[in-house]
């Protein structure tokens, strides 16, 4: 059985992403393992609030095309929304376009929309050559010059690593609920 990696290049006419709300590594990285452990969990009435009020935010959204999930906001009062696209294939891996909706305490009003993707970018398992299984794929941001909170959950979700090129040029690899930076290479 040989061992391939999957590559996905991402295209986008703009380069110049708006920006987006970043965290610190270490909560990106437990933002990505809770979105992974609370998956389809009963929401309190609180969390249904600020799900409605970040959906309302989101109208053109097609949601039978989404999971959402709900998470508080670590860095204060209110809550994280997540629109997390999904593929009628469950092998397929969904890397955009995800949304994260920031909703205040009380969830009546959102009060950021970040897309935390430029593109709808679906990597087919089913496309490894056969006999070869994947270890992991490649993916370049172009909204963070940092992994997202996101790609923690895809690469927990479906235990594959992932190593990722930020708009910056840096490059990271996700593996296991962990992110860690890699070295510059040499020109």
């Amino acid at each position: 059985m040989r061992l391939v990696l999957l590559l996905t290049i991402a295209f986008a006419a703009n380069l110049h992403a708006a920006e987006i709300r970043v965290f610190k590594l270490d909560t990106i990285a437990a933002l990505g393992r809770a979105l992974y452990q609370h998956r389809h969990e009963k929401l309190d009435p609180a969390q249904t609030h600020a799900l409605e009020t970040a959906q309302a935010a989101l109208p053109k959204l097609d949601r039978r095309r989404y999971e959402f999930e709900v998470l508080r906001d670590p860095t204060g009062a209110g809550f994280l929304v997540y629109a997390l696209a999904i593929s009628s294939n469950a092998q397929d891996i969904v890397l955009g376009l995800h949304y994260r909706v920031t909703v205040n305490a009380d969830g009546a009003k959102a009060t950021a929309v970040d897309a935390l993707g430029r593109n709808p970018i679906v990597l087919n398992n089913r496309s490894s050559p056969r006999g070869t299984t994947p270890v992991a794929f490649w993916a370049i941001s172009l909204v963070s010059s940092t992994p997202l909170e996101t790609h923690v959950y895809e690469t927990m979700l479906h235990r594959i690593r992932l190593i990722l090129g930020g708009r910056d040029g840096s490059h990271w690899m996700i593996d296991n609920g962990k992110i860690s930076r890699l070295p510059p290479t040499r020109r």
